[in-house]
């Protein structure tokens, strides 16, 4: 199965013609439209905008997180608390990698880089015990929390990965 974005062109809208599917062979092999698909994990969307992307990857994020708290973050059941590094590393390792896979090829507006910071100092709030509204009185701030973790702040994991990328793609 052959399917294919149609990317419309903002001041118009698709006949039925644009959107029929297309004969691409004498075998019979068809390709069909779609709004958006996937392509190496990532969602491509018509709109040609991240947010189909970004909302994906913290909805995965989310289930990562939720499991990790209720096995390896788990303290009820008489385990030791993990020292607040390795926490730290945990999280980066699994959590972050889902989080901002890809992240080099986005282009990102300030209501995506906040939908993206306000989960990241969830995560940091909810490993470090700390209550929202009291975060910034008793632990001095998210900046104190990600330090004492050890993991860095959105905006400097997404500029580090972009700046890896761009070095790589260069040679």
């Amino acid at each position: 199965r052959t399917e294919a974005v149609y990317f419309r062109h903002p001041s118009c809208s698709p006949t039925d013609d644009d959107l029929a599917p297309l004969r691409v062979d004498d075998h019979g092999g068809v390709a069909t439209f779609t709004d958006r698909f996937r392509y190496l994990g990532s969602i491509l969307d018509c709109s040609l905008s991240d947010e189909p992307e970004v909302v994906h990857r913290v909805q995965a994020a989310s289930v990562a997180f939720a499991q990790l708290k209720r096995t390896i973050l788990r303290t009820d059941l008489g385990n030791k608390p993990l020292p607040a590094r390795t926490r730290g590393n945990i999280y980066n390792s699994l959590v972050l990698g889902i989080l901002v896979y890809g992240c080099e090829s986005w282009v990102l507006d300030e209501k995506l880089r906040a939908k993206l910071e306000a989960f990241h100092n969830r995560c940091v709030r909810a490993m470090c015990g700390a209550i929202r509204t009291r975060a910034r009185l008793l632990h001095g701030g998210h900046s104190s929390l990600r330090t004492h973790l050890g993991i860095p702040s959105m905006e400097r994991l997404l500029s580090t990965r972009k700046l890896r990328w761009q070095v790589t793609w260069r040679g």
